[in-house]
């Protein structure tokens, strides 16, 4: 079975509990925000009736509509009530975009205050370390530069694509005494959260 080969990259800090632990809460966090916004984003029946009645109404004024001069008083009352209700609907459909825009700020801020929590928390604690003190293989032994590049190369790798994504691993990797080859305790909690957020996220694909 082929593989790409690699010399063994040993870890010299590994904290399982704490990085489980982390992944729980962001899971957790990701679910409990998503189910609070779903809340303001899914359609209550009763919005969802007054929907139904107001594609009635407006077939309704189609139909008297296509009568002719003859159901004129008729056609223009079911109007003024068309109008009414539209401006109804659409007076309740913005009131529900500002409560959703309010909640979707609530839970960023909060997002925010947790992910700070946790940041001063596990302040200058790796959660898991690259050893790069020399690395060596059968046929040869490295450099401790040589093996510093190693080791911040395999980190990169591993948690790629997280390892591209800019400033949020950057302030992850604040107070670490290695940050190019430490993992900070922020991105385990991105990590679940984003998991779960993408979960989410096909989940309503599915229901469009």
């Amino acid at each position: 079975m082929g593989y790409i080969p690699h010399p063994p990259i040993p870890l010299s800090a590994l904290r399982p509990n704490d990085i489980f632990l982390l992944l729980g809460l962001g899971a957790i966090w990701e679910t409990i925000v998503r189910f609070m916004l779903f809340r303001y984003r899914a359609k209550p029946s009763t919005l969802i009736e007054r929907e139904k009645s107001l594609k009635a109404l407006t077939k309704k004024v189609k139909v008297y509509r296509n009568k002719g001069p003859s159901a004129f008083v008729e056609t223009s009352k079911l109007e003024r009530q068309l109008l009414a209700e539209e401006k109804a609907m659409a007076d309740t459909t913005e009131k529900r975009k500002g409560a959703l825009q309010k909640a979707e700020k609530v839970a960023k801020n909060a997002n925010m205050v947790t992910s700070a929590l946790i940041f001063f928390l596990w302040y200058s604690i790796p959660i898991l370390e690259f050893e790069a003190h020399r690395i060596a293989n059968q046929k040869e032994i490295f450099s401790e530069e040589e093996g510093q590049e190693m080791v911040q190369s395999a980190h990169k790798a591993f948690l790629f694509p997280l390892s591209v994504v800019g400033i949020g691993l950057k302030i992850a990797k604040l107070g670490l005494a290695n940050p190019q080859s430490t993992s900070g305790a922020l991105v385990a909690f991105w990590s679940a959260q984003t998991m779960v957020s993408k979960i989410f996220d096909a989940i309503d694909a599915l229901n469009v």
